[in-house]
C-alpha cells in the first residue's frame, strides 16, 4: 500500500514506531509533520491540506493515516473530507486530550483509541467507527539486549514531584533515569532486574509494553486500562498498589526464579501478541474491512454534528483557533440551531462528569 502517514512527530513517540512498523511490513510510507524534516519525515504546515500533498505524490494514494502525539506542535490537517482515499486516526493519549479526542475522531472514516477506558467513553457519547488499539512495542529496539542486570530496580521517565515523593516512601534503591530514549532507554531495562511504572492518570503506557519486551520485570500500578484483556497478572506481570510498592520490590528480589519466570513470560507474550507490528496490521485490517466511506462521509457533512464537533476541537485551549471554531458553528446553526445548541449542552455535561472522574485519579 501507499500510505501517507500525518503527525506531530517526535523521536521515540508512537508515530516514530508506526513508521517503522508499517515500512517493515512492506508498504511506501509518505511522512509529513509540522516538526521535523528528516529520518524521512517532511516538514510541512500545523494546517496543510491532505489533498495538496496527494497531488504532489507520484504514485495513487490508498489510505491517510494520521496518528496524535500530544509532545509536538497540534496539528490539524485540512481537507480530509475531499480526500478520495479512506481516513483512519490513532489517538494516544485520550487520559490527557479526552475531552477534543472524543470530537476529532469523527473527523476520520475510522478511529483508534489507546486507551481501552476512553474509547467505551467515546462510544457512549456517540463516537462512531472507533476501536480499541492499545500501544506497543518495537521488537528490534526494545529487545533484551542479554546484557547483566546490574540494577535491582529502575524506573525512567520524568521525575514529577508526585513521583519524587513516591521514590521517597519505597525504602528500596531505584535506579532513577531520565532523558534516555530508544536504545538507551532499551539498555537501562535490559540491565534491570525490575522495572517500576507509574502511569500518569492510570493509562496503560508506552513504558508496560517496553520493559517487558527488554526482559524485566513489570511491576505496575495497578489499573484496569485493558491490561487485562493483554496480559495475566502474576504470569506475565506484577501489580502494585502504590502503598505496598516496596513490599512487592523486595518480595521479587527475594525470589529471583519467580521473577525470571514472569518476567520471561511477558517478554515472550508482548513480542508475539503486541508489537507496534501487530498493531498496524490491526489498522490495514479494519480499514481493508471498511466499505463506503465516501458515501458515510457524504452523509456526515450533510449533517450539522460534525461542524460543531470540529468547532469544539478548534476552541479547546489547546489550539485556540477561535475563527475556525466560529465558522464551523454559525455552519452547523445554518444547518439546525436547535440540535446544535442541544449538543453543546450535551458536550458541558459530560465536561462536568470528566473533570469529576479526574479527582478520583492520582496524577503522577
Amino acid at each position: 500500500m501507499n500510505i501517507i502517514l500525518l503527525s506531530n512527530y517526535s523521536i521515540g513517540c508512537v508515530p516514530f514506531y508506526v513508521k517503522r512498523a508499517l515500512e517493515k511490513l512492506g508498504h511506501n510510507v509518505y511522512s509529513f509533520s509540522p516538526d521535523y524534516d528528516s529520518n524521512g519525515w517532511t516538514r510541512c504546515s500545523k494546517d496543510v491540506d491532505v489533498n495538496e500533498i496527494v497531488k504532489n505524490i507520484s504514485v495513487p494514494i490508498d489510505l491517510v493515516l494520521c496518528v496524535e502525539a500530544s509532545t509536538g506542535t497540534k496539528f490539524f490537517p485540512k481537507g480530509l473530507d475531499r480526500v478520495p482515499v479512506p481516513t483512519a486516526w490513532w489517538g494516544i493519549d485520550n487520559h490527557l486530550n479526552y475531552r477534543w479526542h472524543k470530537e476529532y475522531a469523527n473527523v476520520f472514516d475510522i478511529a483508534f483509541f489507546a486507551q481501552k477506558e476512553y474509547l467505551l467513553k467515546a462510544q457512549k457519547y456517540g463516537t462512531k467507527n472507533s476501536f480499541w488499539l492499545p500501544l506497543g512495542c518495537d521488537e528490534d529496539i526494545h529487545r533484551d539486549r542479554n546484557l547483566e542486570r546490574i540494577y535491582d530496580v529502575s524506573f525512567v521517565g520524568n521525575l514529577t514531584p508526585n513521583r519524587k515523593a513516591f521514590f521517597n516512601t519505597l525504602d528500596v534503591p531505584v535506579n532513577l533515569v531520565s532523558g534516555v530514549y530508544l536504545d538507551e532507554m532499551s539498555k537501562v531495562y535490559s540491565q534491570s532486574k525490575i522495572v517500576l511504572n507509574i502511569s500518569a492518570r492510570e493509562d496503560l503506557n508506552m513504558r508496560a509494553f517496553e520493559v517487558m519486551c527488554a526482559g524485566a520485570l513489570l511491576v505496575t500500578q495497578r489499573i484496569d486500562a485493558g491490561i487485562h484483556d493483554l496480559f495475566a497478572e502474576g504470569r506475565h506481570f506484577v501489580f502494585h498498589d502504590i502503598k505496598n510498592a516496596g513490599d512487592i520490590l523486595r518480595y521479587y528480589l527475594d525470589h529471583p526464579k519467580e521473577r525470571e519466570r514472569i518476567a520471561g513470560a511477558g517478554k515472550e507474550i508482548v513480542i508475539r501478541e503486541n508489537s507496534y507490528t501487530k498493531r498496524v496490521e490491526t489498522i490495514l485490517a479494519k480499514v481493508k474491512e471498511f466499505s463506503g466511506y465516501a458515501e458515510t462521509r457524504k452523509q456526515k457533512y450533510d449533517s450539522y454534528k460534525i461542524y460543531i464537533q470540529e468547532s469544539l476541537v478548534y476552541r479547546h485551549r489547546s489550539f485556540k483557533l477561535q475563527n475556525e471554531a466560529r465558522q464551523l458553528f454559525h455552519e452547523a446553526i445554518s444547518r439546525n440551531a436547535v440540535l446544535t445548541l442541544f449538543y453543546v449542552l450535551r458536550f458541558s455535561l459530560f465536561r462536568l462528569i470528566e473533570r469529576i472522574d479526574k479527582i478520583f485519579k492520582k496524577n503522577f
